[in-house]
């Protein structure tokens, strides 16, 4: 019994705990943003579905996008990384790239006309 308390952290097992997790702390906030994750997806859906695709004016900023996805300016730079493109929240992107990153997170694009 006492054996448990002699081990360090490192060689304590994890094997109750999720992956990436070092406690239940860490539990609770993976929980918490899974948890936001799934709000996200639900209000991005309902709001899709009152349209049949996301217009987007060419150029845009990451930030009007993300606002447009109903996202942070973070979780659409991890989209951006996956595709090899390093840049800013504050950058202004192609059309083209923001068509990738929607098409990424399942939502049809259109470019806005400019008349």
């Amino acid at each position: 019994m006492d054996e448990d308390l002699t081990l360090s952290d490192s060689e304590k097992p994890r094997y109750l705990l999720p992956e990436g997790c070092r406690d239940l702390y860490d539990v609770i906030r993976l929980e918490e943003r899974e948890a936001e994750m799934q709000k996200q997806r639900a209000a991005l859906s309902e709001a899709l579905t009152k349209q049949d695709c996301l217009t987007i004016p060419d150029p845009v900023k990451l930030t009007d996008l993300a606002a447009m996805l109903l996202l942070k300016p973070y979780q659409l730079i991890s989209v951006l990384i996956k595709l090899n493109i390093f840049t800013n929240p504050q950058a202004e992107i192609s059309f083209e790239i923001a068509s990738k990153i929607c098409a990424r997170l399942g939502v049809e694009t259109k470019r806005e006309n400019v008349s």
